[in-house]
């Protein structure tokens, strides 16, 4: 099924917040699936959780803010 990732996003509420408006444009171009970094179910959005890629690590005493992948291997070097 077609998907797309979100790479980047200042906060997580910014995303709920266009989440409907965002979808329904993916959608009308054949992309139904949006896949969101999340460490479980995200309040306010529908969907299915999953821990298909494992846990999640990260060096320093700051970890990095959920929807932020944009210095990550994923976006970096593609699925």
């Amino acid at each position: 099924m077609p998907a797309m990732q979100l790479g980047y996003c200042r906060s997580m509420a910014d995303y709920i917040g266009c989440a409907g408006a965002i979808g329904r444009y993916l959608l009308r171009r054949g992309k139904p699936v949006v896949i969101v970094d999340a460490n479980g179910p995200v309040a306010g959005l529908s969907g299915v959780y999953s821990e298909a890629h494992g846990r999640k690590y990260s060096r320093g005493p700051h970890r990095p803010r959920l929807g932020d992948l944009a210095d990550t291997e994923l976006a970096i070097y593609g699925m």
